[in-house]
């Protein structure tokens, strides 16, 4: 961890056991959130970023979602795609 500013590198890293599972605990956790939010919910959601698409750009989930993508390609996306996957 970049103590200065907060991030991982994109190479392969070592953490205690406990942080990883913290982590994917959350990601976890995010999914499910996503997962159980109505259409108009996500909608409302896309909406506020498309008014504001500077500020979206910069924001955290952008990027944590950047880093997400460098390092798993689309498999970073498999946690919210799998409902619509299974329903087909």
């Amino acid at each position: 961890i970049n103590v200065k500013e907060g991030g991982f590198g994109v190479n392969d890293i070592e953490l205690p056991s406990d942080v990883g599972e913290f982590i994917m605990d959350r990601a976890r956790r995010a999914a499910e959130i996503t997962k159980q939010m109505s259409e108009k919910q996500k909608e409302r959601i896309a909406e506020t970023y498309r008014k504001d698409m500077d500020r979206g750009a910069d924001s955290e989930t952008i990027r944590a979602m950047t880093h997400d993508v460098l390092l798993f390609g689309d498999s970073a996306f498999e946690a919210t795609q799998g409902d619509s996957e299974e329903s087909t």
